[in-house]
């Protein structure tokens, strides 16, 4: 019986990672490859020392862009929301609008808010 319990645990955690790999695996190749803007943070560290910290040009979004509820829900941690992309002609995607409802169609994509929300 105890050996039942213990392989059973070990096919439970299988299947978890599995599942979880097969989630990313499906968006990797089913989703659109997107490029995004990225810029520098202060890469330099007093206990760090030099290194490489990347934010997005789509972290930080001005309040014009906002539709639906984000505006009322934008100091919610953890709140969902979509943001709508347009590529531009230099092949890099720009934030076109941002909303807590999932669009039906077009390019969008999926985040959360975190506790650091900033506003141009």
């Amino acid at each position: 019986m105890r050996r039942l319990f213990i392989l059973l645990a070990i096919a439970v955690q299988f299947v978890v990672l599995g599942h979880m790999a097969l989630q990313r695996e499906i968006i990797a190749r089913a989703g659109q490859r997107v490029y995004l803007r990225t810029a520098p943070i202060d890469p330099r560290d007093l206990f760090r020392g030099d290194y490489v910290r990347l934010d997005y040009d789509i972290s930080t979004l001005p309040e014009a862009l906002f539709r639906d509820g984000v505006g009322e829900n934008r100091n919610r941690k953890g709140h969902e929301v979509f943001t709508g992309l347009r590529v531009g002609t230099d092949g890099t995607a720009e934030a076109v609008w941002v909303t807590d409802r999932e669009p039906d169609e077009g390019l969008f994509i999926r985040g959360r808010i975190v506790n650091d929300w900033r506003l141009r």
